[in-house]
């Protein structure tokens, strides 16, 4: 998917929600990793929040309801988290991480999220994407397809 194309269906849905550039160098300072390039492409357009029928994370360092930073550093706190993964949506049934080294996204049971700690393989519900571009792009999908059922 380019990223034009990625931004006017954004746009289309929503209005422009551009995060900070400052904002991203601070949280790669934070965390000590290097984002994926296309998901700064689309930090110029999208911030976080509600997409496709979910809550991500706020693409900013900290914040009232815990930015990127805020709940990663919370994961590496609790669980060991390992420095290549950063948290980008902690709900109560699941967790949506980004792997920095691989730019792969995965949707995982929050049950599960201590197996990214240990290597061990995930045996439960998951869904995964190559990047984070084709992750987004799932959720553009998703929320079209919702707004479509509600006419």
């Amino acid at each position: 998917m380019r990223i034009e194309d990625a931004r006017r269906r954004y746009v289309a849905l929503y209005c422009e929600d551009p995060t900070d550039p400052g904002t991203l160098e601070e949280i790669e300072s934070s965390l000590q990793i290097t984002l994926p390039t296309d998901l700064k492409e689309i930090a110029h357009f999208y911030g976080g929040g509600i997409l496709g029928g979910i809550d991500h994370t706020t693409i900013e360092a900290r914040g009232p309801g815990g930015g990127i930073v805020d709940v990663t550093e919370a994961f590496r706190a609790g669980i060991g988290l390992p420095n290549r993964v950063v948290v980008l949506a902690d709900h109560s049934e699941s967790v949506i991480v980004l792997d920095v080294d691989s730019g792969a996204i995965t949707w995982l049971d929050s049950v599960e999220v201590e197996s990214l700690v240990d290597g061990r393989p995930l045996v439960g519900w998951k869904k995964s994407w190559a990047s984070y571009s084709e992750f987004f792009e799932y959720m553009l999908d998703e929320e079209e397809r919702e707004r479509s059922e509600r006419g």
